[in-house]
């Protein structure tokens, strides 16, 4: 029979029953160490509980559930979903955590939160004048971690999925008109940054598909643009990730101006390379800092704004480039799935739904009065051409000539 396995694998042994039992000393998030048996009807069975066990408590998240409370297991989940987070991700989760969730819910025993806590989670955040998107965010964020609670048996029930997210308020979207775009590329043509702009009007890509565009990106030979990474800020420091879904992951068709845009401000880099010298710190980026490094979004921001100011336009989001172009791009009648796929859309119809007011006109269209809604069709009158002669009546009469038989 087996004896007591190394330090922290407990010992596995088979009962007088034929079942076997694990015996353990774990520690548990806030320090607490308790003895824990596992039992099961094969050894094979045993030993797979014990090293699922191992790795929770190697994540921190084995506690006795009497022990928690929603701070100390908020702390303890983080710290485990790290590894299955994107870095984005994990940094807006730890926000809400930190800002939200521990401050409203922290000092709660896990196992007595109860729907009417996140139903006052929610209430409060509305009341303190946060929108209800953050709400709901935060709300979505304590589920997610109350799933693993409940996959490790901390819980019984996951309290946040019994509660409603609230009722998001729909806001008017903000996009320029063609003459404001117009003006503000005749205002920006001589910025460093021109280049940039022109291209988020153009095709609309996110800023951070932007700022990450690499010169081994551009294929001018087909004239396209391959979207493969996109630049994130993580705790004040710029970093590249793959993008986010299958769709994001996409090439995008440019028109030869662009292309002859991007010439222009491939040779306006290659300058900069030259006069930082050693200085330059080479990311194959198409929109680098003056030394080569991921221009930062501060820097991109400022100058956005002194532009939109000097050319006198409404004040938008950098963001609201993007929904100009789809604006301006769906009015040209380009095809919905088109400029679906070419913005990164998970479908068509979030596209549709998010620029519904393009077709304003099209519903003023459709509102007919009863005489042009219910007016019979009636089939156009056209000309009937006279038959052409048959073949037979143009060919010249053969007079038929019979002889005779000879006699």
């Amino acid at each position: 029979m087996p004896g007591r396995k190394s330090n922290g694998e407990g010992s596995i042994r088979q009962r007088p029953d034929g079942t076997w039992e694990l015996r353990a000393t774990l520690e548990d998030a806030t320090g607490v160490k308790r003895r824990v048996s596992i039992y099961g009807a094969t050894r094979k069975e045993v030993m797979a509980k014990r090293d699922a066990m191992k790795t929770d408590e190697a994540a921190g998240v084995l506690a006795a559930p009497n022990r928690h409370t929603v701070e100390t297991y908020l702390n303890a989940w983080l710290d485990h979903a790290q590894q299955e987070l994107k870095p984005t991700s994990h940094q807006s989760y730890k926000y809400l955590v930190d800002q939200h969730l521990v401050p409203r819910l922290g000092q709660i025993q896990l196992q007595k939160l109860a729907p009417l806590h996140v139903e006052g989670l929610i209430t409060s955040m509305l009341r303190d004048g946060l929108s209800a998107r953050t709400a709901s965010y935060a709300r979505a964020v304590l589920r997610r971690a109350l799933q693993q609670a409940l996959r490790w048996g901390l819980v019984g029930r996951n309290v946040a999925q019994n509660v409603a997210p609230p009722r998001k308020t729909q806001t008017e979207m903000q996009a320029w008109t063609p003459e404001q775009a117009s003006k503000f590329l005749a205002t920006a043509q001589a910025d460093d940054l021109y280049a940039l702009f022109y291209l988020a009007l153009m095709t609309g890509l996110r800023r951070g598909e932007l700022l990450g565009l690499r010169w081994q990106d551009v294929d001018e030979a087909e004239g396209k643009l391959h979207i493969r990474q996109n630049l994130v800020i993580v705790n004040h420091r710029p970093q590249f990730i793959d993008p986010k879904t299958s769709r994001s992951r996409r090439s995008v068709h440019v028109a030869g101006e662009t292309m002859a845009v991007l010439r222009d401000q491939r040779a306006r880099v290659a300058a900069m390379k030259e006069k930082a010298g050693a200085r330059w710190q080479e990311f194959d980026l198409v929109f680098p800092s003056s030394v080569g490094t991921p221009l930062g979004t501060y820097t991109l921001n400022r100058t956005w704004r002194g532009l939109t100011e000097q050319a006198k336009l409404p004040r938008i989001r950098f963001h609201d480039l993007r929904h100009t172009y789809a604006s301006l791009a769906l009015a040209q009648k380009i095809s919905p799935k088109v400029v679906s796929e070419r913005l990164g859309h998970a479908n068509v119809a979030f596209t549709l739904q998010t620029y519904a007011h393009v077709y304003e006109e099209e519903h003023r269209a459709a509102a007919l009065d009863s005489a042009q809604l219910l007016a019979p069709k009636t089939k156009p009158t056209v000309p009937v051409a006279k038959p052409a002669p048959a073949a037979a009546a143009r060919r010249p009469a053969v007079k038929t000539v019979r002889r005779k038989k000879a006699s």
